[in-house]
């Protein structure tokens, strides 16, 4: 029988441990499956919410509107006004696929509005938001931080996301 060696890229060790196609050795098999359970957790963003992201121009959060009894959506702070989010937008649709453009499309189709008292959000309740890796999960913050953050928070959108949690925890 044939002596196999770890798949992994400069790895001379014996392999051990099959993963589909693939063998590897004990070390290598545990960073293959911790790599696995890291991308199958982590879902995919909509192409709403990656260009916003890409135009660096505003705030995102999670935002329960009005009339969404407490579920969330992708909500964008607008510091100039919603001609502002059209333009930039615009710019990078210009660079998407002809069925990304329909997706985006139909995205903006169902944007609302609310006003922040010093700003205006604008959401889309059928587009979910997906977290970065550095964004604050609220349900999982302290009551104590989620007041910090409702009266200091760095935007609005962060302040009234903080407060939303709070008054939800309140209700129950």
């Amino acid at each position: 029988m044939d002596k196999r060696f770890c798949d992994f890229e400069d790895c001379d060790r014996d392999g051990t441990d099959a993963r589909g196609t693939m063998t590897y050795c004990a070390t290598h098999a545990e960073e293959h499956d911790a790599n696995m359970r890291t991308t199958r957790a982590r879902p995919a963003k909509h192409i709403l919410q990656d260009a916003l992201e890409e135009t660096g121009a505003f705030d995102l959060c999670a935002y329960s509107g009005r009339a969404m009894c407490g579920d969330k959506c992708l909500g964008a702070e607008l510091n100039g006004g919603v001609g502002e989010l059209v333009a930039e937008l615009m710019h990078v649709a210009a660079r998407l696929e002809p069925h990304e453009i329909t997706q985006l499309a139909d995205a903006l189709r169902g944007m609302r509005a609310d006003s922040l008292g010093r700003g205006q959000i604008v959401y889309f309740p059928d587009v979910p938001f997906t977290a970065n890796d550095d964004e604050p999960d609220y349900a999982e913050l302290s009551d104590e931080d989620l007041e910090q953050l409702g009266d200091h928070g760095r935007t609005p959108a962060i302040q009234e996301a903080a407060n939303q949690e709070l008054l939800r925890r309140f209700q129950k």
